[in-house]
């Protein structure tokens, strides 16, 4: 029997000291009581919470479960509550058990295991009204955000266009005559013109980065102000492509900030 035991403590069968409460149980001599300063028989039911990722304490990352025994007696045949919360969420199960051995807490616990799929959906939930009511990006941000950044990417396109395209691109997207499109003249001031468009998209994806979100929104609203008066001139006295492509983009985001 001692040699069993010794193939266990050495790892060499595929059973643990946990599953052999009697083993636990027994008085060993000094000398073979210790290996290396640490008990051969001592209880390794896991790694320490102190041990847990750092994910994990900041509550942003969901699906992390802690769990807890409320006692009223402590005698282990006397009922207690298992409480198991969500930590971002902070949902919480609570399971009412009979006693609060070690085998009915597992027992109870795999039975709960079988509902987690509804847990799931039902915490998925709540995290998208917590998102929707109370987080930094809400429904009404996103779309904000959304809106705005498709702004910005249409004026860096137009910038490439303007500074980089061919005088037959240009000529067919702002509805010029190719001949004045193709004078230096015309190249350069399409140029200055293409500078201009492509730093309001990139101050508008910069301001994103570094401003929080209610100044953020004033300067994004300056800037899609300033495009809707410029995209209204440009649309009498230019082309009547600028009212859909330029203006209608910014104007929605415009709206949505006001809103």
């Amino acid at each position: 029997m001692n040699s069993v035991y010794r193939y266990i403590d050495q790892g060499l069968l595929d059973i643990s000291n946990i599953d052999l409460p009697m083993k636990l149980k027994r008085r060993r001599n000094k000398r073979h009581h210790s290996h290396g300063g640490h008990a051969l028989h001592k209880k390794h039911l896991g790694n320490s919470i102190e041990q847990r990722p750092k994910e994990v304490e900041d509550r942003k990352a969901p699906l992390h479960w802690e769990g807890d025994l409320v006692k009223g007696v402590r005698r282990k045949n006397q009922p207690a509550l298992m409480t198991l919360t969500e930590r971002t969420t902070r949902f919480e199960v609570v399971i009412k058990i009979p006693d609060y051995r070690a085998s009915t807490c597992q027992r109870l616990l795999q039975k709960e295991n079988k509902n987690l799929l509804y847990n799931y959906r039902k915490i998925f939930g709540e995290i998208f009204m917590e998102i929707i009511k109370y987080g930094p990006y809400t429904l009404f941000t996103l779309i904000r955000t959304i809106l705005t950044f498709i702004v910005a990417i249409e004026h860096i396109g137009i910038c490439f266009l303007e500074m980089f395209g061919k005088p037959e691109q240009q000529a067919k997207a702002f509805d010029m005559d190719i001949n004045f499109v193709k004078q230096e003249a015309a190249q350069v001031s399409l140029a200055n013109q293409g500078i201009y468009n492509g730093m309001l998209g990139v101050i508008l994806i910069i301001a994103f980065f570094i401003f929080p979100i209610p100044i953020l929104f004033n300067v994004w609203k300056l800037i899609l102000s300033l495009i809707v008066v410029v995209a209204i001139y440009g649309g009498f006295t230019a082309t009547k492509k600028i009212f859909l492509v330029q203006m209608l983009p910014a104007l929605l985001a415009l709206i949505f900030l006001f809103i």
